[in-house]
Formats: structure tokens, sequence, C-alpha cells
């Protein structure tokens, strides 16, 4: 994982193999842009936006212990019926390298499309078809590319859009530090099924991860909402991040109250997960169980209260929730504070690799077994 120190560096690695000319692109860009290329290192150091990018060979990248921002993985488009099989058998090979950090399908050797082509066309038989523009979008986005580029290592076309695109990818992730001094990361990636998400994370684990979709509503499978675009409920969450945001978005009549005790959440939460406030939904930076009792004092009651309010510490049993959440003065709190039909959600997560343990934890916490 990269160093939060190195947030102002972006290193990317090139990843192929040697049909597709990744040495070459390094040399012809490296001339092209008036910057050296260093052969022993097999990496080229240039600068996008005033801020140092480094892209090296993976050969070399495997020789040092630095970790990458966004890795390349190039490929030969010359024939289309190779294309998919040389990139699962890269991505084979490098899974567990590459797992957590966003990568990018390069396409090289595209001036080879149209002297295949015309090789084609004289023989008078197709010997093989090189992968046009259309498929090998489609192709990057099934298995998950942050983006796709092209060039040739020969002509130099496109070199400029892969390399200036490849670090746009690599430098979207930001260092952002929290009041109580812990810095967090975000980035966006693809998770282990190919699937896009949005990571929230330190240098020890994942603190949110947010897909595109949710695959859970439990607020409406509980029967605490109803499932409706228009329905009108009123929704608690507690750890600000994606879930209020998209509920916002896909249900126009919902009542969204949001808190959070780190005003930096409210900064992160905007930037990132598309915090949009207004009549409808309103952030509040205070600590939960603060909230909780000024709400029960108002007399507030809500449809569902979504908890997820996490510790960074590594040796407790749960980081999220906090402790403080499933003690029996916030239990009794939040049985005042849900309606007849409302439920709690709460999500538990065990950073140490024992999530039933956290779970076994919070269960017996909310029902005692005597």
């Amino acid at each position: 994982m990269v160093r939060l120190t190195e947030v102002d560096l972006v290193r990317c690695v090139l990843i192929g193999d040697d049909e597709s000319g990744k040495e070459l692109m390094m040399k012809k860009y490296a001339a092209y842009s008036g910057v050296p290329y260093n052969a022993e290192r097999g990496e080229v150091i240039t600068a996008f936006n005033g801020r140092k990018c480094i892209f090296v060979d993976s050969s070399t990248a495997e020789q040092t212990n630095e970790e990458a921002h966004v890795f390349l993985l190039c490929v030969s488009v010359a024939s289309q019926a190779s294309v998919e099989e040389t990139v699962r058998m890269i991505l084979d090979a490098v899974v567990e390298r590459i797992r957590g950090v966003p990568f990018v399908l390069v396409g090289t050797q595209i001036d080879k499309r149209l002297s295949m082509l015309i090789s084609n066309y004289g023989s008078g038989e197709i010997k093989y078809m090189p992968m046009p523009l259309n498929q090998a979008e489609s192709f990057a986005k099934r298995i998950g590319a942050g983006a796709y580029f092209e060039c040739s290592e020969v002509t130099g076309e496109g070199l400029d859009e892969v390399f200036e695109g490849a670090f746009e990818v690599g430098h979207r992730e930001e260092s952002i530090c929290l009041s109580d001094g812990n810095c967090v990361r975000l980035s966006d990636h693809i998770d282990d099924n190919d699937g896009f998400v949005r990571l929230l994370r330190n240098d020890v684990f994942v603190i949110l991860a947010v897909h595109l979709t949710i695959p859970e509503k439990e607020m409406f499978t509980s029967g605490a909402v109803e499932i409706r675009k228009d329905v009108e409920a009123n929704v608690l969450v507690v750890g600000m991040g994606f879930i209020n945001s998209y509920l916002h978005h896909n249900y126009p009549k919902m009542q969204i109250t949001t808190v959070d005790h780190d005003p930096k959440m409210l900064e992160i939460a905007r930037k990132w997960f598309e915090l949009r406030l207004d009549s409808r939904h309103t952030a509040i930076t205070m600590d939960g169980i603060d909230f909780f009792k000024k709400a029960v004092l108002k007399g507030l009651h809500y449809n569902a209260i979504h908890i997820d309010a996490c510790t960074l510490k590594d040796n407790v049993t749960t980081n999220c929730p906090v402790d403080v959440f499933y003690e029996k003065g916030t239990l009794d709190l939040l049985s005042r504070l849900i309606t007849s039909k409302g439920v709690v959600i709460v999500n538990v997560l065990n950073i140490n690799g024992q999530p039933y343990r956290a779970a076994k934890k919070v269960c017996l916490g909310v029902i005692p077994i005597h």
C-alpha cells in the first residue's frame, strides 16, 4: 500500500507480454516528451500538472518495494483472437499483485489495424483480424479496467493520451487527515468480482467500500420501509458515507438525517460520495450518542437507523460499530427513536480476521443470553 507521505508522487507500472511493446512505448514517449529513459531501471520520470510521475516496467518494479498507484495492462490489438486470452493469462499471473490497485487497459500496435486489413485483402483470405476500438473498450469494461487507451509504439500515435490518462487514474487517490489525527485515502478501482468500488482506507484496513449499487436494502426487506420509489420515510444515518447520498438520490420523498462526529467526513462526502444537502437531506456534525439523546428529548422517530460508526484501533473486537453503540444505555435510546415497525441496521467489522467474533459480540450486546 502506498504510504501517505508519497501522495505527491504517482507511480505507474507497465505490465505486458513480449508482443505488447511496452518498452518501446516508454522509449518513444520519452523521446517525444523530451525526458530521459533510464534503460537500467526501465523507467521514465516526468510530471503532469506539477506532480511527479514515474512510469516503470513491471520486471524492474518487482525488484523494489515501492508500490504502484496504477497499473497499465498492455496488450497488442493486432489480432482480436488473441487479445482476451493474453489479458486473462497476464491477469492470472499478477492478480495478487494488482489487487486493490486501479489498472487501465492499453491496446498497443494500433498501426497494424490498417496493415493487417491490407494484408488480408491482398492475400484473398482472412488470416487474422485486429480488434476494433469499440470491442476493445467493451472488453476493458468487462474486466474492470479503470479506462481504456490505445497507441502505436512505432508511430507514436496516442502515446500522450496513454501516459497522461494513466496518470489521471493513478492520482485520483487522495489523502485526507481526520480531526483525530488519523489519515485516510480515497480511490476508485475494481473489487474481486470485477465490479467498481470506491474505497476509504488507512494504512491498516479498508474503512469503507462503496459499490455503485447496494446489494442488500435491509430497511426495505425488513418491512420497516415500503419498497416504493415515492415512499415517505424518516431515516437516520450515523457515520457519513454513501448510503445517505444513495437514498437521497433514489427516493425523492425520503427525509434523511446524517450524523458524524468528524467535520472532515462532510468534506469527504461532498467530494467523493456526491453529498447533496437540501430540505430533505440534513448533515449534522455531532457525536452520535449525543444526537440520540437530543433526538429523544425532541420526540423524534425514525423508520430506519443506519449505524456505520467505526474506530481505526486494531486491538478491539469490533471496529464497527464502536462499543458504545451496543451498550444498554444506547440501546434504550434507539428503542425510543425507532417507530413501532422501525429497524436499526448496524455495519459490523473486525480488521483482525474475526468477523464472526465481532458479530457475536454485537449480538450478545443487543440480545443477552443467560
